[in-house]
Order: structure tokens, then C-alpha cells, then sequence
């Protein structure tokens, strides 16, 4: 980076060039904003010997010559220019200082263009430099992004704009840059040409979501409203990711499924869909679907698309379950156990999901297992009931799949119940049913005959077998009358059975057979029902004919696989034809006519007959045509047998050649070959015909060409005392030359290389003359095969050889033969020409033939396609596997041969059977060693590693000897190709060449490669630029320092780096340093990092953690203890300190510990202590000094005073000094009684009279108690309780006046009352009756008439009162008008009760006057004496007066 402001480094650079010719110096181009200005810089100069007076110079636009008038920028001599340049051009240089720059101002784009300079320096002394700079006027910043942006890897996009004006200046904004990155100015950097650049630079990390992200730069001109902005696409690279797929796929079999990637990457991925390894489809794309039409559970399994492009790739799953039915179960296991075994059955299949797998016998379920695919049945210890077929089913959702498998049971024989002998007429007949597996043999045992019936003496025994069960009747003729004991004996492999028979009437067994052999005995009916009837129609519709159509022969006559070509004489009998109708007359049952016969008559008559109907005809097989050839022989395989598959025994057998029908004699003529009769046998006279003793094969050795023809066998034989006669013809085939065989190819496409059969087929075989089919091919390799048959049985008779082999390509064309041989010598043979196809066959043929060559030389190669079926299309040529797109022609010439021509060739060609490829031909082309050029590996080395350098150099054959050079200098005794350097140093750098040689000559030396050393950074050291003591606070300067590094230190790091600031490269300011800041150590690092030694900043500081210690007590601190206090700190540096106490921030004394001797409250308080250095000073936090005592200085305090008015409250407050405070309080009054209350404060509520007094209280906490002096509370009355004891005692006086006259009264009355009425004066209690006259009672104006005083507030009112005449105490006196005793009266007084009575008058009193006669009413008194007498019944606890008016 270089940060300039001006253009000397221009003006040195060009100054050395200066030399007495004409030249002028500028940039070739320049550009600057449209609406800026632009300064060109231009410097000129001429030769030495001119010495102009004044030098002028000019501008032109476009062009340098005058003479084509090109506009005139500037001109200095007459300041006359073009008027595009009118107020615009000015020269900025001093063209006598050689110096022609120029300025333009308010550029627009016509100003665009080329701009030359031409010096004047008067006269003819003038010259126009060829030397021009191209203006270019542009709108946008230039945005530079590098050619590849990868995801993940920092890149950094720079904004550069022109700043050739030195008027105005851009300022560069980024814009759209949000998330990417802060930006940073470069600053003003200079070009190679002199021009400048404003430049910033924008370091950011990509990510995938940028790519297509419009970044911007904006070129601002301040105080102008010049803007231009310029944007540019980021076009970030990175690798797939797969934003879309499929989650796992469910899907039925036989349905549609669409399996989707989608993935998202920078370029296109190339997708691909897997399974197992296998590439389903892959395609560049964004997407990429994956169809599968019908999927089967084949498909079933786990999916993967893979994205992939040059920058990673990625790969997902998914599993696509294939729902289907169960697959058809197989069964597995032991089929057929003895009784008593274990039987275990494993039942499988496959489905999803898994099946319902259930095991059924009989419908009835034996085992189930469900969501399982086996299914295990054991059977332990088998019986025969569980012999039978078993259904293995497997089912789900999708459908349901059986498999029937048998089990077998093996066990002895055993004799059903049912089984027992039976008569009916003349005849006995013995049914035995067993019950056995294997089927068992049975026999029949009479013993007292000494006889035993086997079940194959079928004239005696009918066996039938159904299932399990086998069912077996013997049937005794004539011996109904004295049934014999028979015993019926079974047995198999496993056992021995026997039972004898009990003996039942006839009407049982009918009812026997009904029942268990019910069908046995109905079908043995119905058979002798159509013997009767088939033979009743034999005898009206047999017809005697030579001809031997298929209507002469009777619907039963058939062999076991064709119907024979005979057919019996007409009116001859069959055997046994009468013994059959004999049967039918005695079942009473009469032959039906043809005619009234069921459609379905015939076919049932003939399937009974072939079965049960006894010795109905002969069943004879032999082959219809024989084939031979002269000298050869002839060999007739024949055979008959009864319809009971019985051999019948022939009594006449005649062989015939081409035999005729004589109706005349009713028999047939021709040449006899053979006659057998019961006298004996008869050939021809020369031998060559022979029979075989128990069938009726013939042979012919030798056959000669006149043996050709038919051979009739003519059969005769007694059945039932009638002769039967039978006639079967064969046609005889003889060659004059073996014929030959048949040769046939079974595949009809051959290809090369696939298997392919070809069959030989002779229709001849015979014993004793042997014939071999023997098989002929061109080339035929060890991998065929053959395999040879014969066949000399009734149905074919023949010689077979069929041929599998794999034909190359050289077969096509080729024939393959089939000969017959016999002895060696070839009878005959058949050849097919074998059309193979294959790919095209080629072969290269080069020039020179060994395809070695000179660099330089000719080389020809020309492809020749040797063989191809079918036709090839196209040849190609390919080198090193790779096509060669612009050779198709059989022909490759290389004219003039490289190095880069050697490699392998090979041409193709291709056909509807393949491609094929012709042999590769190694082209070596040889020459001397090419310019060699070093590998470093690694590069760059690392300090102390193993350095390997090889000396790369292309040469044929390979050089064989090297020369190295380190920065120029041979080094000695090292010829290999590789250099090794095992411990590489930083002594090894420098540049590295080497020089190889093979036997074609020696190379030259290429490009040098340098040897970097890298190690970590040298001598690393932290240099403290701080020139005094640093304090805490201090800012400070670190400097890292190394000595050698490579590459350069790119970063450092400083520890700790936690509580430091951030680093700006090697320099680390610590601002405000703290006092325990830890030593530091700086790391330089390129790759790797180098530490320094730890450096202490040696921090200057206050004292640190300054605090008070109580050293004394280690407790409480009571009054009047020692207390001694220390002032503490931790460290300081430096180390010199002093010590001051303060008490509540008052300064106190100076030193470390404060002492005191004796506590006393007045001690306590806030305590801290400083400490100072030459640093500064620390002040301890406050300490708090609590001095604990007892209570003190306690005091009452009343408010609101001491003087309380009654009805009014009052609060008691007992005041105290104490530490801790009271915790209990008591209170007193002036009799120095508790007052039951603890709190602080004793309040006072409607205080009265009675409250008057002196308090005091007492105080106490964990320390002590302390007493207050008493306080004196005075409560008085209150101008209401005044007024109305004025007013009660006023009245008191008066009433006590009135009563006294009362009494006297009273006494006056109270003597006439007894001396009238003789009272008794004991009576403790007395009533009397008054009547007076109503007095009028006088106003207040009548004057002494009125006794009392008007009171307007007892007015209609009654008023008692009652007077005690205490002995001792007075009452006191609770309220007006009434009285309260505290303790009781004595017993002897008399309470009066008076009672007055107002009328209702206003004004005056109602008084008693002592005149009765005056009172208009009647007054009762009752005077109630409270003394020990007892008083009256009648008025008992009564303290009332009872007045009545």
C-alpha cells in the first residue's frame, strides 16, 4: 500500500531519462468521471544544444499533425482554442520547466479521445510527439470480484475509481454490502503510468445465500451533486445441497411411483439416483425425478441421490417399502415320519408386511403366528390321525397366498372291526379292510386246508386301496355249507397284522357291504351289467370285412398309448363271451338294444370294460413304421397283453410278409416269415428272422431292400373253448444305402459366444449292429458337450446325439456335420452351415511395424475389419481410451510425430450385435530429455521436514542421469532424479535447476524453482516504550519484535488476552492499566507462532484492599473492655506507606492500630482508616464501633403533657440509652403497682380522674436492668363534669331539705296512722294508704307556696332516690343521681326510698303535702327495711318504690 497525495515519484522516474533528444512522457490512458476533471500528466524534452528564450507548447485533440486541423486544446502562445475545449483546458505544468500537464475541466463524454502534445520553442524549432494518452470518460466505478467466489473461503471484492482531479476528490461507499462485511479504504494508490486510483477493498466470507447477490460501489464528489454507482453480481460457487426429497415412500406393488432430489448448488449438480450401488439415472440438473412404473418388491429397498459438482457433493436416503401380498408358502421339513416321531414343519414366505401365517388341517387351525414370516408346527408323536393334507396359508392386507402339503404318517397294519367272511348261497366271500402306511400286503390263511390266498391271485382276491384303507374280499365258491376259518393276515415295513374272520350270514354281509364297502359292491354290479350288455351287442353287430379301417376294430380294443391296426375276424368270439352272458342270466339281467341305449352308454361301457371286464381282447404295442437299410438288421419291439395287464399266452403266432385277406378262406395269404404253433416254432430257410420267448419282438438280421414292405403278425389263441384270432400290421422301410440323419439346430439365432444345441436324429436302432452319431466342427473347443441316446421300445425307435456348444466367431461359414458311423466307417452324414453372428473383428496394422518412432518421423496405422456379421457401420479410432472425434476413416496418419502423439490406439467399429475393438498398438515415441523443471515437494518446505526434489523432465526412454545446481553452483555427487534434503534449514532456500540426459542426448534447464523455507518467527520480544514508571491508570505502549520470519508475521497475539484491549498488529496499547496486570507475552505468527518471554509492566499503585481488623476482643465489645483496632492492607507497591484513623470522617489519630482502653458508649461509631504511598491513597470502608451496655438514662415521657384533660388520651413513653436496645419494659404506678404491660409506650384511653398520679418504668436487655424517675400525670375535670356536680349538689341540698320536711311529716303521720288503725311496731315492713286532696300548685310568681325549683329537664319525669346511712365510709359518687356502694352496709340500716311523682305540669313540682284530705289521689309507699329480720312473705326482695297517681 502507498498512500500519495502528489506526482514526484512520476516526475523521478522520468527525470533519469532525460537526455538531448526530442521525447515526451505520459500516460497511454487516462480516465475520469463524466462532469469531473482530469489532470494529464505529461513531461517533455528536447534536445541540449536548443536554448529557447521562451517555450510555448500546444494541445491537439485527435490528431497530431497540424496540417489536418485537428481541434486545439490549449495553446499557449495565443490562448486560442476549440470551442468544445472554451473554459474547459488549462495548463498546470511550466513548459520552461519542461513540464506540459494539462488540465480539463467539466468532462463530458465528447472529450473522450486521444490528446497530443507539441512543443514550440520558436521557429523551426517545433516538434509533434508521437507520444499521445487515451481519455476515456466513464459513469460506473469499477468493481473487481475475483474469477472464482467459493462458499466458506474469505474473498475480497475491491471498488476502484479514476482520482486524476485534483479539484475533486471521490469518497467511496459501498452499497448492498449489509451482512457481508465492514469495508476498508486503501486510500489513493498510485498505476504503473503515473495515473491514480482511489481504492477500497471489501474482505468478506461468502455463504450460499450471496450467490446472485447485487453488491454495489458508489463514487461520491463532496459539495457537488456528483454521484455514479456501479454494481456486480456475485456469482458464488459451492457445493450441492439438497433442499427437496422424499421422505420415506410407501407404495402397493404394481402401483406408480415418483421419487424426487432436488438439490441446490453453484454450478448445476449432477444428480444421480442409486440403489446398491447401482446407477439408476443421473443428469445435471436442478432436479431429478425417478420413475418406477409397477414397482415389484424387487425394488424394495433403500434409494440415494447423490448431487455432485466440482465444489462437494451430498447424498441422501430414501427407503421405499414395497407393500405386497404373500408369496405362494414353501414348506419345509420331515413330509413322512413313523408313529410315534416328532414331525416338524417350518412354513415360510414373504410379504409386507409381514403375514398372518396359520397352519389349517381340516379346517381346523393348529398354528398361528401373526407379523411373521415363519411358522413353525411341531406334531410330537405322530399317529395315523395325523396323516392327511395340511393348508398353509399366509395372508395380510394385500391378499392371501396357500400352499397344501401332506404329511405322511408310516405305521403297522391294523384289522378294521368291520372286517369279517360272509355266505350267500354257494358262495363265501371274506372281507379284510386294513388300515395301514405303507399300503401292506394281505393274505388270506385257511388253515384247516393248509392254504394261503395272496392278494394277487386276483381270480380270487379283488384288492382296492382308498386312502389309508385297503379293502380285500375273497370270494370261496362252494362253501357256503361248511364255511372254513379264515385268518386275514396284513403286512408292512413296520409290522404284522393278522385277525381271523368272524363267520356272518348272508342277509350281514349284504348289509356289510352296503355299508362300508357299499360302492365296492354297487360297482362290481354295474360292471357285470355292462359285460351283459356289451357283449350282446358284439354278437348282433359283428360283421366280417378285410378291410382294416378303424370301423372294423370294437370301441375296447386299445392299447395303453394308440389304438392298434387290427381288429378281429367277423363271427369270431371273444374269449370269455359266454362265461360273461352266463353271469348276466344268473343276475336276471337282459342285454338292452343299441337303440335304447343312453348317449352316454358307450363311453361308460368302454371305461368299465378296459377295467374290470375279464380277457376282453389283447392290448399289443409296436412301432407303426421300422427303418433300416440294406445289410443292416431290423429290430420289432413288440408286446401284448390282457386288458388285466396280464401276459396272455399265445397258442398260434404267424409273421407275415405283405400279408392279403382271403375271404374265401377266411383267412390271410402271403409270405410267412415266422410261424409259432403249440408244436413248435418255424422259420424262414435262411435265419434271419427271430422272436423273443415272452412277447412277440422280432428281429431281421440281415434286412436286405426286398424286406421293404408290410409285415402282418398274425395271433390266434382259445378263450372259453372258442378260438379268438387277431391280426396287427407294421410297415417295414428298407434304404438300399444308410440314410442320413436328421440334423436340426434348436436355437434360431446364433451368436458368438452363447450357448447353442444342435440335435442328430436317426430314426434306426437295432441290436447287433451298433451305430455311433458322431459330430464334426472346425475348431470345436473342450466346452461342448454331448449327449447320446437310443430307443428300441413299442413307442420309438431311434439313435439320438444332441450337441451343446459356444460357437466363436471363427465358426460362422463353417459347417457342422452329424455322421453316422458303425465300425469306424462313415455311413451317412448331414452337414449345416452355421451362420454366427458377431461383433466386427479387427485388426491394426502400423507402419513402422514395431510403432516405434523418432520424434519427427511418419506414422501410419490402417484398420482392417477382418470379419463382421452383420455388416459393420461406422469406424473410430480411439487414443487412451478416449475418441478420437475427428478420425472416422480406416486410415491414421501421423505425419510428423510429438511426444504428445505416443499412447495407446485401438480402433472400433460396431454392428447390430456389439461394438468391436481391435487390439491396442503402443505408439513410443523417443527423444532426448525436453527442458526440465523442478518439483518441490512440499512447497513450500517447512524447517527441519524432509525436502524432496525431483527433477521433472519428459524424455523417451527416461533419462538416466541428472546434474543438480543450487543458485547456480553444482552439486557434487548427486545424479539421481529426486534430491532429498532430510532436515531442511533455512542455509538449503534459494533456486534449485538440474539437467537430465538419456542415451538420445542431454536436456536443457528449464524453469528454476526456488526453495522457500518457511519456519516460525526468531527471537520474539516485547519492547515496554514507556519512558517513566508506569502507574495504575497509565496508558502503555507494548511493541512485539522478532528478529526473522517466513513467511512474514501475518498476525500476533497477546497474553492474556482476555483483559486486555485488542491488538493492533505488532503494537498493543494497554489503556489504563490496572495495578495486577499479569506479565505479558506476545505471539508472532505466520503459520505458526513464536511466544516471547514474559514481561512485567512492574505497575506502580496505592495501597490495595485496605481494611480494619478487630484484633482485640475477638467478640463482643462490652463497656469498659480494652478494644484494639489494626489497619490492614494487602499489598503496595511502592512499599512505603502511612496509616490515619478517622471517626465519622473526622480525622482521629495517625498510626496502625487505634487502642482503647476502656469502652464507653460514647466510643462507638463509624471508624475507617487510610493508607497512602507516593502513588495515591486508599481509604478502608467504614468500619462500625458498637459498644454494648446495659439500659441507662431512662425517663418517662407524657404526651401531649403532664396536665391531661379527662375523656382525653395520653401516651406514656418510656425513653432509654442501651445497646442492645430493651428488650423487656415494666410500668408503675404511684402505689408501685404492676401494671401488666411490657411494650415501650403505656397509653391511656378516655383517661379519668381516677388516672391522676405518678408513673414510672423499668427497662432491661441481655446486659442489665435500670429503673426511670417517677412522672407525674394530672388529669381534671372538664367544664361539663364541672357544671353537673354544681348542679347535683345544688340539688343534693334541696332534696335533703325537702326530706327533712318530709320526715317530720312523716313521723307526725305515722303516729296517728297507729294509734287509728293499732299497727304493730315490730313490723319490719308497713304500707299505708293516703288519700288527699289535690292542692293546686302555685306558679313560680305564688312565691314560699312553691317548694323546689322548676327544672325544665325533669319535667314529666319520675325521680327516685334513695339515701344510705353509712357508718364509716361515704359513698363515691359515680354519677349525678346515683350512688355506688363499694363495700357492703352494716346489717342494721334502713334504706328509704322516696319517690316523686310530677304531674304533668309545666313549670312547678309535684310535692307531698302532710293533708291527706287535700290529695285527689292515692299514693302507696312501701318502705322496705334491710336489716336481720326476716321480711315479709308477701314482699320479699323488693328494692323499689311503687308509686300509683
Amino acid at each position: 500500500m502507498i498512500f500519495l497525495t502528489a506526482l514526484p515519484m512520476f516526475w523521478i522516474m522520468i527525470s533519469a531519462s532525460r537526455g538531448g533528444h526530442w521525447g515526451a512522457w505520459m500516460p497511454s490512458s487516462i480516465s475520469a468521471f463524466e462532469g469531473t476533471c482530469v489532470s494529464i500528466p505529461c513531461r517533455f524534452d528536447f534536445p541540449d544544444e536548443l536554448r529557447p528564450a521562451v517555450v510555448h507548447g500546444v494541445w491537439y485533440f485527435n490528431s497530431p499533425y497540424p496540417k489536418n486541423y485537428p481541434p486545439v486544446v490549449f495553446k499557449s502562445r495565443t490562448q486560442v482554442v476549440h470551442e468544445s475545449f472554451q473554459g474547459r483546458s488549462r495548463l498546470l505544468g511550466d513548459l520552461g520547466l519542461r513540464n506540459c500537464t494539462l488540465l480539463l475541466s467539466t468532462l463530458s463524454p465528447e472529450l473522450g479521445g486521444k490528446y497530443y502534445f507539441r512543443g514550440d520553442l520558436g521557429g523551426y524549432n517545433q516538434y509533434t510527439f508521437s507520444e499521445h494518452s487515451v481519455l476515456d470518460i466513464i459513469n460506473t466505478p469499477n468493481i473487481v470480484v475475483p474469477p472464482e467466489v467459493v462458499a466458506g473461503k474469505e474473498v475480497e471484492v475491491s471498488c476502484m475509481v479514476p482520482d486524476n482531479c485534483p479539484e475533486l476528490r471521490p469518497e467511496l461507499t459501498w452499497l448492498g454490502h449489509e451482512g457481508l462485511g465492514e469495508p476498508s479504504v486503501l486510500g489513493r494508490l498510485r498505476e504503473d503510468e503515473g495515473t491514480w486510483v482511489q481504492v477500497s477493498l471489501l474482505h468478506f466470507v461468502p455463504t450460499r445465500e450471496v450467490n446472485g447477490h447485487r453488491l454495489g460501489c458508489q463514487a461520491a464528489f463532496p459539495n457537488t451533486t456528483l454521484q455514479f454507482e456501479g454494481y456486480a453480481s456475485l456469482d458464488v460457487k459451492y457445493p450441492p445441497v439438497i433442499v427437496e426429497m422424499n421422505s420415506s415412500v410407501e407404495a402397493i406393488e404394481g402401483t406408480h411411483v415418483s421419487l424426487v432430489c432436488v438439490a441446490d448448488s453453484n454450478p448445476l449438480p449432477l444428480l444421480t439416483w442409486m440403489r446398491e450401488g447401482t446407477v439408476l439415472r443421473e443428469a445435471v440438473a436442478e432436479s431429478l425425478y425417478l420413475e418406477l412404473e409397477e414397482v415389484t418388491p424387487a425394488e424394495d429397498g433403500v434409494y440415494a441421490c447423490l448431487a455432485e459438482n466440482s465444489y462437494g457433493q451430498e447424498n441422501r436416503t430414501v427407503e421405499l417399502s414395497v407393500m405386497y401380498a404373500p408369496w405362494k408358502p414353501t414348506v419345509n421339513g420331515t413330509m413322512t415320519a413313523m408313529e410315534g416321531e416328532t414331525v416338524s414343519i417350518l412354513c415360510s414366505t414373504q410379504s409386507k408386511p409381514d403375514p398372518i401365517l396359520t397352519i389349517f388341517k381340516e379346517k381346523q387351525i393348529l398354528a398361528t403366528v401373526i407379523y411373521e414370516s415363519e411358522l413353525q408346527l411341531e406334531l410330537p408323536a405322530v399317529t395315523p390321525e395325523d396323516d392327511g393334507e395340511y393348508l398353509c396359508v399366509a395372508e395380510n392386507q394385500y391378499g392371501q397366498r396357500t400352499t397344501a402339503f401332506n404329511v405322511s404318517v408310516e405305521f403297522a397294519p391294523m384289522i378294521l372291526l368291520e372286517s369279517h367272511c360272509a355266505a350267500a348261497r354257494d358262495t363265501v366271500q371274506c372281507l379284510c379292510v386294513v388300515k395301514s402306511n405303507p399300503e401292506p400286503s394281505v393274505a388270506f390263511e385257511l388253515p384247516s386246508r393248509n392254504v394261503t390266498v395272496n392278494e394277487t391271485e386276483r381270480e380270487f382276491v379283488y384288492s382296492e386301496r382308498t386312502g389309508l384303507l385297503l379293502t380285500s374280499i375273497l370270494t370261496l365258491r362252494g362253501q357256503a355249507q361248511a364255511p372254513p376259518h379264515v385268518i386275514c393276515t396284513s403286512r408292512n415295513p413296520y409290522g404284522t397284522k393278522s385277525l381271523e374272520l368272524p363267520f356272518q350270514g348272508a342277509h350281514r354281509l349284504m348289509w356289510a357291504k352296503i355299508g362300508p364297502v357299499g360302492a365296492v359292491v354297487a360297482f362290481a354290479i354295474l360292471i357285470a351289467i355292462v359285460c351283459y350288455i356289451t357283449q350282446t351287442r358284439r354278437k348282433k353287430n359283428v360283421t366280417e370285412s378285410p378291410s382294416f379301417s378303424a370301423g372294423d376294430n370294437p370301441h375296447v380294443l386299445y392299447s395303453s398309448d394308440f389304438r392298434i391296426s387290427g381288429a378281429p375276424e367277423k363271427y369270431e368270439s371273444l374269449p370269455g363271451s359266454l362265461k360273461r352272458e352266463d353271469t348276466r342270466k344268473q343276475l336276471g339281467l337282459l342285454p338292452a338294444r343299441q337303440d335304447d341305449m343312453h348317449p352316454l352308454a358307450p363311453g361308460l361301457l368302454l371305461l368299465l370294460d378296459l377295467a374290470f371286464c375279464d380277457s376282453e381282447g389283447l392290448i399289443f404295442k409296436y412301432p407303426k413304421t421300422i427303418y433300416a437299410w440294406e445289410q443292416a438288421c431290423v429290430w420289432i419291439p413288440c408286446t401284448y397283453k390282457n386288458k388285466q395287464n396280464q401276459e396272455q399266452h399265445l397258442d398260434n403266432f404267424t409273421l407275415y410278409h405283405n400279408p392279403e385277406y382271403d375271404k374265401a378262406i377266411k383267412d390271410y395269404n402271403g409270405t410267412i416269415l415266422y410261424t409259432k404253433t403249440k408244436t413248435g416254432e418255424h422259420f424262414t430257410s435262411d435265419g434271419r428272422v427271430q422272436k423273443t420267448e415272452n412277447n412277440c419282438t422280432l428281429s431281421i438280421n440281415p434286412v436286405s431292400f426286398q424286406d421293404s414292405g408290410t409285415l402282418g403278425m398274425r395271433v390266434k389263441w382259445r378263450e372259453g373253448g372258442k378260438e379268438e384270432k387277431w391280426m396287427a400290421e407294421l410297415h417295414l422301410n428298407v434304404s438300399k444305402t444308410p440314410p442320413p440323419p436328421h440334423l436340426q439346430l434348436l436355437t434360431s439365432r446364433i451368436v458368438e459366444s452363447q450357448s447353442v444345441t444342435a440335435s442328430c436324429f436317426l430314426n434306426f436302432s437295432c441290436f447287433g449292429y451298433d451305430i455311433k452319431l458322431w459330430w464334426s466342427l472346425e475348431g470345436l473347443n473342450s466346452t461342448s458337450s454331448s449327449k447320446d441316446s437310443t430307443s428300441l421300445s413299442t413307442d420309438n425307435v431311434f439313435t439320438k446325439s444332441d450337441l451343446t456348444f459356444q460357437p466363436r466367431w471363427t465358426h460362422h461359414r463353417k459347417n457342422l456335420s452329424c455322421r453316422v458311423l458303425h465300425s469306424s466307417t462313415v455311413l451317412s452324414e448331414e452337414t449345416v452351415q452355421l451362420d454366427v453372428k458377431h461383433t466386427p473383428k479387427l485388426k491394426i496394422e502400423v507402419s513402422p511395424r514395431d510403432a516405434v518412432v523418432m520424434k519427427g518421423e511418419f506414422v501410419n496405422m490402417t484398420c482392417q475389419v477382418t470379419s463382421s456379421n452383420p455388416e459393420y457401420k461406422t469406424i473410430s479410432w480411439l487414443k487412451n481410451g478416449n475418441l478420437m472425434k475427428e478420425q472416422q476413416q480406416p486410415t491414421l496418419t501421423l505425419s510428423k510425430v510429438t511426444k504428445e502423439m505416443a499412447g495407446t490406439y485401438h480402433c472400433q467399429a460396431s454392428n447390430d450385435v456389439g461394438l468391436g475393438r481391435s487390439e491396442e498398438v503402443n505408439l513410443k515415441v523417443l527423444y532426448a530429455p525436453e527442458p526440465s523443471m523442478v518439483q518441490i515437494h512440499p512447497s513450500p518446505a517447512e524447517e527441519g521436514k524432509l525436502v524432496e526434489l525431483i527433477c521433472v523432465s519428459s524424455a523417451n526412454p527416461p533419462a538416466k542421469n541428472y546434474t543438480w545446481h543450487h543458485n547456480g553452483n553444482k552439486i557434487p555427487e548427486k545424479t539421481e532424479e529426486k534430491l532429498c534434503i532430510s532436515q531442511v534449514s533455512r542455509e538449503d532456500a534459494g533456486n534449485y535447476s538440474c539437467l537430465a540426459e538419456n542415451v538420445y542426448g542431454r536436456g536443457q534447464s528449464g524453469q528454476v524453482a526456488e526453495l522457500h523455507v518457511q519456519y516460525p518467527p526468531k527471537e520474539v520480544t516485547v519492547v515496554i516504550q514507556n519512558s517513566t514508571l508506569i502507574r495504575e491508570g497509565d496508558s502503555v505502549k507494548l511493541v512485539c519484535r522478532y528478529h526473522s520470519s517466513n513467511p512474514d508475521v501475518s498476525h500476533y497475539y497477546w497474553t492474556p488476552g482476555s483483559s486486555l484491549n485488542k491488538p493492533i498488529n505488532e503494537v498493543l496499547w494497554v489503556y489504563k492499566v490496572a495495578w495486577d496486570t499479569p506479565p505479558i507475552t506476545c505471539k508472532a505468527c505466520n503459520q505458526w507462532c513464536s511466544e516471547s518471554s514474559p514481561v512485567s509492566l512492574d505497575v506502580q499503585y496505592a495501597p490495595r484492599d485496605v481494611k480494619i481488623l478487630q484484633i482485640r476482643p475477638q467478640s463482643e465489645i462490652l463497656a469498659g473492655h480494652q478494644v484494639v483496632l489494626r489497619c490492614d492492607f494487602s499489598q503496595s507497591r511502592p512499599k512505603d506507606v502511612h496509616f490515619f484513623w478517622m471517626k465519622n470522617g473526622s480525622l482521629l489519630k495517625e498510626g496502625r492500630e487505634l487502642v482503647f482502653n476502656s469502652t464507653s458508649p460514647e466510643d462507638a461509631g463509624n471508624y475507617s482508616c487510610s493508607i497512602n504511598n507516593s502513588i495515591g491513597q486508599t481509604t478502608s470502608k467504614t468500619w462500625r464501633l458498637q459498644v454494648l451496655y446495659a439500659p441507662r438514662r431512662l425517663h418517662v415521657s407524657i404526651t401531649p403533657g403532664h396536665r391531661v384533660m379527662e375523656g382525653r388520651k395520653a401516651a406514656l413513653t418510656c425513653e432509654s440509652d442501651a445497646n442492645p436496645p430493651v428488650s423487656h419494659y415494666a410500668w408503675f404506678d404511684w402505689n408501685n403497682q404492676d401494671l401488666q404491660y411490657s411494650g415501650k409506650t403505656l397509653r391511656l384511653e378516655s383517661l379519668k380522674i381516677k388516672h391522676s398520679g405518678s408513673y414510672w418504668c423499668q427497662g432491661s436487655n441481655r446486659l442489665g436492668t435500670a429503673e426511670s424517675a417517677p412522672s407525674t400525670l394530672t388529669v381534671y375535670y372538664s367544664p361539663e363534669s364541672i357544671g353537673r356536680r354544681v348542679a347535683i349538689g345544688i340539688g343534693s341540698c334541696l332534696a335533703i331539705v325537702i326530706i327533712a320536711i318530709w320526715g317530720v311529716k312523716f313521723q307526725q303521720h305515722r303516729k296517728r296512722a297507729q294509734s287509728r288503725q293499732g299497727l304493730q311496731d315490730n313490723s319490719s315492713s308497713q304500707s299505708f294508704f293516703v288519700r288527699n286532696k289535690k292542692v293546686r300548685r302555685a306558679t313560680l310568681s305564688e312565691g314560699p307556696q312553691s317548694l323546689g325549683c322548676y327544672n325544665p329537664v325533669i319535667e314529666d319525669s319520675i325521680s327516685y332516690a334513695t339515701l344510705h346511712f353509712p357508718e364509716t365510709d361515704a359513698p363515691r359518687t359515680r354519677d349525678a343521681g346515683t350512688s355506688e356502694t363499694q363495700r357492703p352496709l352494716p346489717s342494721g340500716d334502713d334504706t328509704v326510698t322516696y319517690s316523686v311523682v310530677q304531674r304533668r305540669h309545666v313549670g312547678d313540682y309535684e310535692n307531698m303535702v302532710p293533708d291527706l284530705s287535700e290529695d285527689e289521689g292515692i299514693h302507696y309507699s312501701e318502705l322496705v327495711k334491710f336489716g336481720v329480720g326476716e321480711p315479709s312473705p308477701a314482699h320479699e326482695n323488693v328494692e323499689y318504690v311503687t308509686l300509683k297517681h
